[in-house]
């Protein structure tokens, strides 16, 4: 899995973009370079857009447990929420759904979205703020 990653830290937001095959390895990759890049930020409202992944059938409930002790130091906190924006597929659905889970009480609370705009009314954006990041998640589209 290839993924990005972009900031909007005055909307205290993180786009996350991921691409390709996923396993346990690139997730757990994804994981640890995020604690990395969002060092001192708190309670981070992130929306990681899964639409663009081929394959989430590497993926392990394995995996999914050890991958939940490494979003124990995930900088986002427990207040933090995370959507997932998924392609209209019930195994990326599902894969979101047991991802969240293994993460569960680590943050406040994990759902997936097929809407972008959904998502973010759900992280708790209004107005303005809903078109900025909009306009952000399309600029760092890749």
């Amino acid at each position: 899995m290839a993924f990005t990653r972009n900031f909007h830290r005055k909307l205290n937001f993180a786009f996350t973009q991921c691409h390709g095959i996923i396993d346990d390895n690139s997730l757990r990759i994804h994981i640890l370079s995020y604690n990395i890049e969002a060092k001192g930020m708190k309670n981070i409202r992130e929306i990681a857009d899964a639409r663009k992944l081929d394959n989430a059938s590497k993926i392990t409930v394995k995996g999914l447990l050890e991958l939940s002790e490494l979003a124990n130091e995930r900088a986002a906190g427990k207040g933090g929420l995370l959507a997932i924006v998924v392609p209209d597929d019930p195994m990326f659905e599902k894969m979101a759904e047991l991802y969240g889970h293994a993460i569960g009480n680590q943050k406040k609370e994990t759902r997936s979205f097929r809407d972008p705009r959904e998502a973010l009314v759900w992280l708790g954006y209004e107005g303005g703020d809903i078109e900025k990041l909009l306009r952000f998640m399309r600029r760092n589209q890749v």
